[in-house]
């Protein structure tokens, strides 16, 4: 479960209401990607991202779930959901804090594919 948990490495960018989290596309299902700060917050997806839907879930408490089905970057890259030379995806939310205060929220996901796999773990260990 720790070497998972090694594969998912997650950057989070708190300017202009955007978030980049960098995934491994064997990623198990159902792992938690991203959760709201504020249960206050209310998220709701956008026309752009509702094709992500099978592949990500969003929950009643905010938070981010990758779904049963496999993130496989190839087949991406195919369906021209992302580039082929980085896999990012945009998901977008509408993200309200109350009723006069609205915003969007971007959330990046950037997919690491299986050949990737032995640069993200060398990487990792070498920043420690």
């Amino acid at each position: 479960m720790f070497i998972l948990y090694l594969l998912l490495i997650i950057s989070i960018s708190t300017a202009s209401n955007t978030s980049t989290i960098y995934i491994h596309e064997e990623l198990p299902s159902n792992t938690l990607l991203y959760t709201s700060i504020s249960s206050s917050i209310i998220l709701q997806w956008l026309p752009s991202s509702y094709l992500f839907q099978s592949y990500f879930s969003l929950t009643p408490n905010q938070s981010l779930y990758t779904t049963n089905q496999l993130i496989d970057r190839e087949e991406f890259c195919e369906k021209k959901f992302c580039n082929c030379s980085q896999c990012l995806i945009n998901l977008n939310f509408l993200q309200t804090f109350s009723m006069n205060n609205i915003s969007i929220r971007t959330i990046q996901i950037i997919i690491e594919g299986k050949s990737s796999h032995f640069f993200l773990l060398s990487h990792y260990f070498i920043l420690f």
